[in-house]
């Protein structure tokens, strides 16, 4: 399913909720370019006396994409607002042309000016022996792909690789090392796009907007 740019002012207002007491500045710049989409992409005044109205639909878009086992599936994957939380790794949106969603498998594709098509899905992690070893969920990521078709023929072979994997890595993981190819395709997107990672955004996991 390719999405409206609402997708765009999800991630948007995400960052201008936590600026707009910290980082005035910011969430300034943050506030012209949600004005001007909605003005350009749906023909829509709006002013900042609106953004708790916007508040609640954005929040609403969002929510309509779950999946029935994990609940809400993000709408940039690992790349956005989960990665803005976990590790203040912005990036940069006007990279992104356009943005699919597949909620019932978990998994998307964006259209990167940068990276081509990329592929992305939520798979369930190992149990290891020991907790340590352990990871609950892993992200499968694909990039540089020169077609949508591409992207998604490319992930189902990942999709594969990882499950045929799965016996193999518990070992390798207990007696060598817990890192694998994976954890590198994603730590080489997150270099390769455009972004800002200056931990400008210190309080981004207590950010309660839409935390769910």
């Amino acid at each position: 399913m390719k999405l409206s740019e609402e997708w765009r002012l999800y991630e948007l207002y995400y960052r201008y909720h936590l600026a707009e007491t910290a980082y005035p500045k910011e969430a300034s710049e943050i506030e012209r370019q949600i004005i001007e989409i909605y003005k350009n992409s749906f023909n829509k005044k709006v002013t900042k006396e609106d953004f708790g109205t916007v508040s609640n639909k954005l929040k609403k878009y969002a929510n309509q994409f779950k999946h029935p086992k994990y609940g809400k599936v993000p709408l940039l994957g690992p790349l956005g607002r989960i990665a803005f939380i976990n590790s203040s790794y912005e990036y940069n949106l006007d990279d992104v042309n356009e943005v699919h969603l597949d909620s019932d498998n978990f998994r998307g594709f964006v259209f990167s000016k940068k990276s081509g098509w990329i592929s992305w899905k939520l798979v369930e992690g190992d149990q290891g022996i020991l907790k340590s070893l352990s990871s609950a969920f892993i992200y499968l990521v694909s990039k540089n792909n020169h077609s949508y078709d591409a992207a998604f023929k490319n992930m189902l072979k990942l999709e594969f690789k990882y499950e045929d994997e799965r016996m193999s890595r518990h070992i390798r993981r207990f007696f060598i090392d817990n890192t694998f190819w994976f954890h590198k395709d994603l730590n080489e997107l997150f270099k390769e796009l455009p972004h800002s990672n200056s931990g400008a955004h210190p309080m981004s996991k207590f950010n309660e907007w839409d935390p769910n």
